[in-house]
């Protein structure tokens, strides 16, 4: 067998958008085929459990599933009496 470069035709081409946990650092990567709007990422990553938080001094940090999960049940157990 003869080793030849790879043809232009067979390498597709994806957008990938990285997000990245403010608490945890785990990220999130979305991968897209077609031109997507800023919006449209923010939609997918909340489909998939992150969010956006706002800190005491007013910044604004991503959170991944697994620390909005563990900011809410301490929210919970902190308001039960």
């Amino acid at each position: 067998m003869k080793l030849v470069p790879i043809e232009v035709s067979k390498i597709k081409a994806y957008v990938a958008f990285v997000i990245s946990c403010s608490k945890c650092g785990s990220e999130l990567v979305i991968l897209a085929k077609k031109r997507c709007s800023t919006n449209e990422i923010i939609d997918l990553a909340g489909k998939e459990g992150w969010y956006g938080c706002e800190a005491l001094d007013e910044t604004c940090l991503v959170a991944c599933p697994s620390c909005v999960s563990v900011k809410l049940l301490a929210a919970t157990e902190k308001n039960t009496p």
